[in-house]
Order: structure tokens, then sequence, then C-alpha cells
């Protein structure tokens, strides 16, 4: 690896400004020379930015790894963080993240896979209670659905099912955090958790989005938590992934469900994600104290990790608010995250929402164009 290092981040959404502003040398990556963004197009067109300029090519969004970016530019001999195609169906396929999730005998929400109609008429004859559907492959955060009548959920399904199989599980209620861990093929570290509110509206209300704001950390994952999740979920996840020929380098993305039974704290895997999380980035990253450069070059080499010294972090308590277009999730995008901070939630949340004000004094956001939610990291402990 060259000492000084022109580094590319693959995408350019809010996710990969956060990764280019901890990795950049303002933010003080000895190692580093310059960042640049690179836009996510195709596969060729990626290759042909970075080819004879990139001596590090990390990668944000899921499309590009799920589309095997990651394996062209290794096959090109340029130091690339993320997994392989083959590694990255956790998320690029649900069914067979459940899969993987058997294998590894790790706790989640019973499931059925449905491939017809038949099935799921069959299967929601005598449901009760809430119903989520999950359609297999890349949704952007909107192929899972809540549903409170067999009817809805059998319109959904059907609605699925010409992209591939769909998933039907069983609902739970608990407390939802995303956790994050550095893997190099064999060994994860743990890189830092957040909580972010996915519904558009206030009080978890409207449709599902990619994400309308996050805080970190999540307060909810005490050591003892992150014990079993290191031990439970992620040394045997990326034992089965080793075993079955894909050895799982990069982020690893856990978003996780702890279900309080009878006083006892249940973890459940929901969902796996190949990649750092948006708006989670954007409140995780800020946070590491340990150079974020030098755990993304950990990740390169099996057993790389080893060798890198404990992952340290800054105590303060980061709060991230989304600005979507006002059209958003139905068009438009999500435009920004404004990230407050401070030593208590109450104080990050105040910064947070007195940046948005000063915006929209200032005409930096315009009221009529934008929509947010207002109850980002309320009341939290």
């Amino acid at each position: 690896m060259h000492k000084w290092m022109n580094v590319a981040v693959v995408g350019n959404g809010n996710r990969e400004k956060a990764m280019k502003s901890v990795i950049e040398p303002s933010a003080g990556s000895s190692r580093v020379n310059s960042c640049v963004l690179v836009p996510w197009t195709t596969i060729d067109e990626v290759v042909a930015q970075v080819l004879d300029t990139a001596d590090l090519v990390t990668i944000g969004p899921e499309a590009p790894l799920v589309a095997g970016l990651a394996d062209k530019l290794h096959s090109l001999g340029i130091p690339t963080v993320g997994p392989t195609a083959a590694a990255a169906k956790l998320e690029g396929s649900k069914v067979f993240g459940r899969k993987i999730c058997k294998e590894a005998i790790v706790r989640t929400p019973r499931y059925w896979r449905i491939d017809s109609e038949r099935d799921a008429e069959a299967l929601l004859a005598n449901w009760e209670g809430p119903i989520v559907v999950k359609w297999d492959g890349l949704w952007g955060g909107k192929g899972v659905t809540i549903h409170h009548s067999a009817r809805e959920a059998l319109a959904k399904v059907s609605e699925g099912l010409p992209h591939g199989p769909v998933l039907i599980e069983e609902f739970l209620v608990g407390q939802e955090i995303s956790v994050f861990f550095a893997c190099d093929g064999v060994n994860g570290r743990f890189v830092g958790d957040a909580c972010d509110k996915k519904k558009l509206l206030e009080n978890d209300e409207g449709p599902n989005t990619g994400g309308m704001g996050a805080w970190s950390p999540s307060s909810y994952l005490t050591s003892h938590l992150l014990e079993e999740i290191q031990g439970d979920i992620v040394e045997p996840v990326l034992q089965v992934m080793k075993q079955r020929g894909v050895p799982y380098h990069g982020i690893l993305y856990l978003g996780l469900m702890l279900v309080n039974v009878g006083g006892t704290i249940l973890i459940y895997l929901i969902e796996f994600n190949c990649r750092w999380g948006d708006p989670e980035a954007q409140v995780i990253l800020p946070r590491l104290k340990t150079n974020f450069v030098n755990i993304l070059t950990a990740t390169l080499e099996t057993g790389g990790l080893e060798s890198l010294p404990p992952i340290e972090f800054y105590s303060t308590k980061l709060v991230g608010v989304t600005i979507a277009g006002k059209d958003y999730p139905k068009k438009g995008s999500r435009l920004r995250t404004v990230v407050g901070s401070g030593k208590t939630y109450r104080a990050a949340h105040l910064d947070a929402y007195g940046q948005i004000e000063e915006m929209k004094d200032s005409g930096v956001l315009v009221v009529q164009d934008i929509q947010y939610r207002t109850d980002i990291g309320v009341g939290i402990v």
C-alpha cells in the first residue's frame, strides 16, 4: 500500500460525503493525499475514472457491490473496500441472507418463503396480527412492508412475485438498532451503532423511506449485548461465509431487533446490509477516534484486523436529520443530512434543528420545497 494514497469513494450521496469527510487530509488522515467522490453509474465508467488515479477505493452504495464492482476492481489490482458480489448477496437477496442465518444458527423472526400466490393464500388464511412482507432483491429500503390484513399482504406479495421469491415474516415488537462491523474475512470489529427512523412522518407514521434521521450511539447497546452480537451473530456468519468460499470483507451492517421476553433481551437479526447505512454513517463516522483509513485498509487482507489497535470513539452524541424533497419518497430524493452534536442527545437534537432554522432563515433551505421530521432524537436518554 502506498504511504500517500489517493482515495476514491464510489457514490455521491449523503453517506459518501460523510465517508469523504473523515478520509480526506483535512480530517487528519496522514496517509491520504486526496479523496474524491466517484458517482456510481456503471462498472466500466467507474473503472475508467479510478484505474490510473486511485490507490484505494471504498464503495458506498449497495448496488455497485451487488453488481460486482469490487470483483472487477480487485481483478485489476486496485485495493477495494467492500464485499464481492457473491458475499454482497447477504443484502442482495433476503432469501440468501436467511439461508446464512439458518446455517449459522442466528435467531431471526419466523419466516416463510413464498413462490406463488397460492402459497401466500394458504399461509395467511388463519394468520393473526400484523404481517411483514419482504421482496427479494434491492429496493432502496422500500421492499419491506407491514400489513394489518391478509388482503393487503396478498396484494403486496402478488406485486413482488414477478421479481422473485417473497418472504413473509412474523411481526416483532421491540427496539430496532443498527450495528456495524468492519470485517476481514475471518474477524469482525465493532465500528459503531445507531438508531434510525424509517417512517416518513413524526411518531413513526407514514410510508417507509430510506431513512429520515438517526442518532449515535444508539443508547440501547450495552457491552453485554455487544458481546452477544459478536459471538452469536458476527463470528458464526463470517465462519459460514468462509466455509461457503465467499469470505466477507468490508463493512457488515446488522439490522437488529431487541425484544424483551420476561425481562430477558433477545436479539433478532432482521436484515443484513453490505455497507454503511444512510443516514447512520453520517452520525457514526464523526464519532470514530481511530483513523478511518486504517480501519478500511485492515479489511483488505484476511486477518488484517488482528493487527489493528482497539477501535476508539469520541463520547459526543450525534443526531442527524434528513432533509428530503417535498414529494419524497414517491418522487425526489433525500437532499442532505443535518448533523448536530452535543454532550447529551437533547443538546445534539437542539443543535441539529438550530442549524435547520438557520438554513431556512438564510435561504439555503426553501420551506415549500422540503420536508423533514421534527422528532429525531427526542426523548433519548
